[in-house]
């Protein structure tokens, strides 16, 4: 039996931000599906499944989402290709040695998609020390 309404459920953490999957849910399933065709181990993409959603970056463009608080080192950067075409770039914080992945940083979109975002769950922008900034709607009502 088909309800008449949508459940919108999406997992929030204690400081209260959304999944990147959850605002973007086609370009996660989009990066994950190239990166499994790039051979990534599955440790990895189900990393990126549950990144946080920070924001959009200030001061890269509205095509730079943050996937860690504003300032988080990004010393590395990985190309995710479909078909040969790159989709988007992973900014990555390692571990002094190089060798350890600390944590994806941010995902920078360059394949010209929309990034409208879902109209029910809010861009929280941040200023440059990190600190959440003012809420304002991804999408236009």
């Amino acid at each position: 039996m088909a309800l008449p309404w949508t459940r919108i459920v999406w997992i929030v953490t204690s400081d209260r931000r959304p999944r990147l999957a959850d605002v973007f849910p086609g370009l996660v399933s989009d990066i994950v599906q190239a990166l499994s065709v790039e051979g990534a181990a599955e440790s990895f993409t189900t990393t990126f499944k549950n990144l946080l959603f920070y924001g959009r970056c200030p001061s890269c463009g509205p095509r730079c989402l943050l996937t860690a608080p504003l300032g988080t080192p990004s010393p590395a950067m990985t190309v995710v290709e479909r078909e040969g075409e790159p989709i988007a770039l992973l900014s990555l914080d390692v571990d002094p040695a190089g060798k350890t992945i600390v944590t994806i940083t941010h995902v920078e979109v360059v394949d010209g998609r929309h990034l409208g975002g879902r109209p029910d769950v809010r861009d929280r922008r941040v200023d440059d020390r990190g600190a959440s900034g003012t809420d304002r709607p991804t999408a236009k009502a």
